[in-house]
């Protein structure tokens, strides 16, 4: 039996990693010596899709030969495939770079927040006083 993979062998993306082989042992044995026996009978079993493609008296069998001709001839026809890639561009970039961007961000927002503030009416109410013992009392304009 193999060993374990060792999951240090792929980079943060998953990609494995230069000079890594994910299969050490290769393919097994059994698989080569099947191929090598299917591969002594092809003459053979190409002639006998292409009797079955034109004499067989099922009309599922012929479609069945002719799709195997055709797929063994010119190979399979291409599939399109729909891939929804969840991640955002913001992934690829360095870790300095989104920093900067994230300040950026920060020192946009309170520049917007400046500009709300200095459009706002000249007298803001100012709220009332908390006392340490968490009770409320206006704020009075004489001084002791």
């Amino acid at each position: 039996m193999s060993e374990p993979m060792n999951e240090t062998a792929r980079d943060p993306k998953g990609r494995w990693l230069p000079g890594t082989v994910p299969n050490p042992g290769g393919r097994p044995a059994a698989v080569k010596e099947l191929r090598s026996l299917c591969r002594q009978n092809t003459p053979e079993v190409i002639a006998e899709l292409h009797r079955l493609a034109f004499t067989a008296k099922s009309e599922q069998v012929r479609l069945a030969a002719c799709s195997e001709l055709l797929d063994r001839g010119y190979g399979r026809p291409l599939q399109s495939v729909a891939v929804e890639d969840n991640r955002s561009p913001l992934d690829e970039l360095p870790e300095e770079q989104l920093r900067e961007l994230l300040l950026e961000l920060q020192l946009r927002r309170r520049e917007r927040a400046m500009r709300t503030i200095d459009a706002a009416p000249a007298e803001i109410p100012q709220p009332s006083e908390t006392v340490t013992d968490g009770t409320h009392c206006e704020k009075s304009d004489e001084t002791d």
